[in-house]
């Protein structure tokens, strides 16, 4: 699965882990308490639970299952991170779900790879127009 956006943050010092990357752990810590957030090579973070596992490597986010569970703690990384403008690529059902999880939680999203996947952003209730920007992130499964 994979999600891009078209907000960058300011990046970490990649040398120091940088109070950027210090502050951004120290919240996925506290938001992912049932989780095992283990520090990679800043900025990356690996995130472990019984029957998921994420890594964030600071412009995508990737999972292994597309499990609901897995696409709610990409959806609240990527709200962490500040994303707003998301794409995800992967398996036609993770695509669809995770497409349908991030409009219900106001993000917006870009032409996706699966046809369909996602109501036109005209017709959603839930996304306004969509604003003009870059993509510069990505979530994703493999």
């Amino acid at each position: 699965m994979k999600i891009l956006n078209g907000k960058i943050p300011k990046p970490a010092s990649k040398k120091t882990g940088g109070q950027d990357f210090d502050a951004y752990l120290l919240e996925v810590g506290k938001r992912f308490q049932e989780w095992s957030v283990i520090p990679l090579d800043p900025p990356r973070i690996r995130l472990e639970h019984p029957s998921s596992s994420l890594v964030d490597e600071g412009d995508r986010i990737s999972g292994e299952t597309g499990s609901d569970l897995e696409i709610e703690a990409m959806l609240e990384l990527a709200k962490l991170k500040g994303w707003t403008l998301l794409r995800f690529e992967g398996p036609e059902d993770f695509v669809k779900t995770a497409s349908r999880m991030a409009l219900e939680r106001g993000f917006y999203l870009d032409d996706m790879e699966v046809p369909g996947s996602v109501p036109e952003q005209e017709d959603s209730p839930i996304v306004p127009e969509i604003p003009d920007v870059s993509f510069d992130h990505e979530l994703k499964m493999d």
